[in-house]
């Protein structure tokens, strides 16, 4: 996206009408988008505060391990886990650890590791998709 790009207004150019309404429908559709996913985000905002208060209230009453029939529902506490990200930097510093902690040599494996962590960033597939971008 560094490419520098000449810019038209859609009304001077000689593009088909049928082109022009699709386009018209296509940004349309991404401001909804757009218009939406801010809402979504409010709510899932507003959601996370109300829990903040349901769960320690559930816990102080021992509803820890009750469910709560509300309508056809029913409302209980979870225990989710949720892991790291498995990124580069995490898989390298835990093989450093782990050749530390299980060989004496581990300093010398930090080439090693290197490598291997080069080889799994250029064996990625990449997929290329062509997409609008409206900035």
């Amino acid at each position: 996206m560094g490419k520098k790009r000449e810019t038209q207004q859609l009304e001077q150019t000689a593009l088909s009408p049928q082109f022009l309404e699709v386009l018209k429908e296509w940004v349309k559709i991404n401001n909804q988008l757009d218009t939406l996913n801010n809402e979504i985000k409010l709510l899932k905002e507003s959601k996370d505060k109300l829990e903040a208060k349901l769960i320690p209230y559930m816990i102080k009453n021992n509803l820890e391990t009750k469910a709560l029939q509300h309508r056809d529902r029913k409302i209980y506490i979870h225990n989710e886990k949720t892991y790291t990200n498995l990124s580069y930097k995490y898989i390298k510093s835990n093989l450093i650890r782990f050749f530390k902690e299980h060989t004496s040599n581990g300093d010398e494996k930090l080439e090693l590791i290197e490598s291997m962590i080069d080889y799994l960033k250029e064996q990625r597939d990449v997929k290329t998709n062509k997409i609008i971008i409206m900035s």
